[in-house]
């Protein structure tokens, strides 16, 4: 579906992850905030112990197309560096692919279900 992009600028405090999806917006929505969904695509949260941050996250969609951009904000650059350290991009790539996955069966559910 697309290319995951993950932007840490040096002495922020802030994670960027963007991603594009060939599904429209509501459709990309529906995982993010179904609980029965979400933990079919999102991986352990463990995280760093005793660090806290805040996730906003953006869906537009353009031509039936969705773009996701996820800023994560750490109290501290020095939280957010640990989070990097605990290796959280595999975990974030291996989660996008689950999402990946699971958009291409709702849409296949979604055009079986208009076809009757």
């Amino acid at each position: 579906m697309g290319k995951i992009e993950i932007t840490a600028e040096p002495g922020s405090s802030h994670i960027v992850i963007t991603r594009e999806y060939d599904a429209p917006r509501d459709l990309v929505f529906r995982p993010h905030t179904d609980l029965d969904l979400l933990v079919r695509w999102r991986g352990p949260r463990e995280g760093v112990p005793g660090r806290v941050c805040l996730e906003a996250l953006t869906l537009e969609e353009s031509e039936g197309r969705t773009h996701v951009r996820t800023v994560t904000s750490f109290q501290s650059p020095a939280d957010r560096d640990a989070m990097i350290a605990s290796g959280m991009e595999h975990g974030v790539r291996d989660s996008y692919k689950r999402l990946s996955e699971l958009l291409v069966e709702l849409l296949g559910a979604e055009q079986a279900g208009a076809r009757r």
